[in-house]
């Protein structure tokens, strides 16, 4: 138990099935509204598997001929780098 309930108890305001009914409502509160809330968030995953299914579903365009999937872009800072560079 926790909160005011074991101080009731001792202090005899509270008979020990009167404070153990209580917890057990307490808890059973507890239970709905964690069952409330797995309830939807398991529905929230199965929209977004859903959802992600049907966009990896759609095909992706096909390469245009003599582009390697592996090359990779250049980046910025070498790009900069060639064009400054004096001619010799």
């Amino acid at each position: 138990m926790s909160g005011k309930l074991p101080s009731r108890l001792k202090k005899d305001k509270l008979s020990e099935d009167e404070a153990l009914a209580i917890q057990l409502e307490l808890e059973d509160e507890q239970l709905q509204e964690w069952r409330k809330m797995m309830h939807i968030l398991k529905k929230n995953d199965e929209t977004q598997a859903s959802s992600k299914s049907k966009v990896a579903k759609i095909p992706s365009p096909p390469l245009q001929p003599g582009i390697d999937k592996k090359a990779k872009p250049a980046s910025p800072k070498s790009i900069v780098k060639a064009k400054i560079q004096p001619a010799k």
